[in-house]
């Protein structure tokens, strides 16, 4: 094989279709793989199941994922959007036209239909404390060994002072959001937890959560061309939000790889 030749991708149309129990059997016959390396190829590229594959390869893929009522398409490698350095954003301003981002190396002005993707995700913090006490011989054991010296003469032994470690594991979930940009394209990062919420103004709440929530809610009605990762679908349901839809920060990354690819074929 020529190492100059092009070199294509199969990408997903549909949302409805990225569990990886639905691709994982066309995408095991079509690469002759187990199942369950289909399934875990298609959970780590999410949306994008197959890549890096000559064009016969590819169109196989996509004919096979046809047939089990998936759609889709072949792409060339090269049009699989990047993913820009995040820029973290401490606080922003939302106006009728658009947004200011200040983010830690500056301030950019955004018009709303600049936004192409909103993506929001809940993680789940664990910190783990490790406590080291002196246990001392209870003062039960203390009067009762006095009051065997003063009857007998004879001392009782207190024991030792004994070190005793204790572990404490505490969960807390933190919230985050991206916006993307382009041309050129750019990733602007909000953690909920350091975040100035004073942008929302006479709307704003007492608690994290909500302000988050409200925030999100307020960025997709004021970017309506922006398209939505599933973090995002899930704080607009109520109650919703703090449910984890991701396993983890690759998984995040994949698909919203995958939508801003989508947006541009």
């Amino acid at each position: 094989m020529n190492d100059g030749a092009q070199r294509y991708a199969v990408i997903l149309k549909n949302a409805e279709d990225l569990e990886p129990q639905r691709l994982a059997p066309p995408l095991s016959r079509a690469l002759k793989i187990a199942l369950y390396d289909a399934a875990r190829q298609s959970r780590m590229h999410r949306g994008i199941p197959a890549k890096n594959l000559d064009e016969g390869a590819a169109k196989s893929i996509a004919s096979e994922f046809e047939a089990s009522g998936i759609d889709c398409a072949v792409v060339r490698e090269e049009s699989i959007a990047s993913m820009p350095e995040a820029r973290k954003v401490p606080k922003l301003e939302m106006m009728e036209d658009g947004l200011i981002v200040f983010p830690l190396d500056g301030r950019e002005e955004l018009k709303w239909d600049e936004i192409a993707l909103i993506a929001a995700a809940t993680t789940e913090n664990r910190e783990t404390k490790t406590t080291v006490s002196q246990i001392s011989p209870g003062m039960g054991k203390k009067i009762a060994g006095f009051g065997i010296l003063m009857t007998t003469g004879i001392p009782l032994k207190m024991g030792k002072t004994r070190k005793v470690e204790k572990t404490e594991t505490t969960t807390k979930l933190e919230y985050f959001a991206e916006l993307f940009a382009g041309n050129p394209p750019r990733r602007f990062r909000i953690d909920a937890e350091s975040f100035d919420f004073t942008c929302l103004k006479e709307k704003i709440f007492p608690n994290i959560y909500s302000n988050f929530t409200l925030l999100v809610t307020e960025l997709v009605k004021m970017a309506p061309r922006a398209l939505l990762n599933r973090g995002v679908r899930n704080f607009l349901k109520p109650g919703e939000g703090e449910r984890f839809s991701y396993t983890d920060n690759e998984d995040f990354n994949a698909e919203n790889r995958w939508l801003l690819t989508l947006r541009n074929i």
